[in-house]
């Protein structure tokens, strides 16, 4: 997908969630295994070091995924876009504090989803959220 199609896409998205559209808080319906077309969300975690940023769009809707794009959204039909639903993965993560703050917005299944956490450090957030936050690292 060229850039200037992502780029309407995100404006698009970001214009939806600036109209005051309600937050998602229950799961999409469920319907096919498959992900409806437009199904995407514009990743950011933040904090990681001296207040880096990482921003990606993650977009599921695409025939070109790499490995990490496909397992995140394999978890995220999984979890019906809800990505609190997400199972955890139990793994010892360090007892070192670093904060980061997850945030995801856009449209998944035509319900707007909005998501805001901060984690202890960078394993605790992969840990509750999957491969989601993997994208593009």
């Amino acid at each position: 997908m060229t850039k200037t199609i992502r780029s309407a896409l995100l404006a698009a998205a970001l214009a939806l969630l600036a109209t005051g559209a309600p937050a998602f808080a229950a799961p999409a319906h469920t319907g096919p295994a498959h992900t409806a077309p437009g199904n995407f969300l514009y990743l950011t975690v933040t904090g990681e070091s001296r207040g880096a940023t990482h921003r990606t769009l993650l977009m599921c809707d695409t025939s070109k995924k790499t490995r990490r794009v496909a397992e995140a959204c394999a978890q995220l039909r999984a979890a019906r876009g809800d990505i609190g639903r997400i199972p955890h993965r139990k793994v010892l993560c360090p007892m070192m504090y670093a904060p980061v703050t997850a945030s995801a917005n856009g449209v998944w299944n035509g319900r707007v989803v909005k998501y805001r956490k901060q984690y202890g450090n960078r394993c605790e957030l992969e840990a509750k959220t999957g491969a989601v936050f993997t994208v593009g690292r």
